[in-house]
């Protein structure tokens, strides 16, 4: 069985707190920040990200912008992640919204010309999870 993937998985308060921030939009996803496709050590050695995020640890994630393309079908939360911290993703975020037609991985396609500065952050808690397929 592998991995699909590895992230901070975030729990049932802080769902419901962006649900409650974005009432706007309907939360398809939002449950997760993916950190990297896959376990968090590659098993051929090309990278090892368990120092930075040990399996069962508890994240605090800090929100500070969204993104979203012109027609409302991919929307994010875009994460400010503690100094020396990254994920393998173009960008640290939290897929919120994906339309029909669209998939999680089109909000890596979202540039920073799609991105809005919340006027707060918001803070939001979970665990790091290697998710099984």
């Amino acid at each position: 069985m592998g991995i699909s993937y590895s992230g901070v998985v975030l729990d049932s308060d802080s769902q419901a707190l962006i649900d409650n921030a974005f009432p706007h939009i309907t939360m398809t996803h939002g449950h997760h920040m993916t950190i990297t496709m896959g376990p968090l050590k590659h098993k051929k050695g090309k990278f090892d990200l368990t120092p930075l995020y040990p399996v069962g640890e508890d994240m605090i994630l800090k929100i500070v912008a969204t993104r979203q393309n012109t027609g409302g079908q991919v929307f994010c939360l875009v994460v400010e992640l503690p100094e020396g911290y990254s994920t393998r993703n173009k960008f640290p975020h939290i897929t919120y919204h994906i339309g029909e037609g669209f998939k999680a991985k089109h909000s890596n396609d979202l540039g920073k010309e799609w991105e809005r500065k919340l006027s707060y952050p918001i803070y939001v808690r979970g665990i790091v999870t290697e998710v099984p397929h």
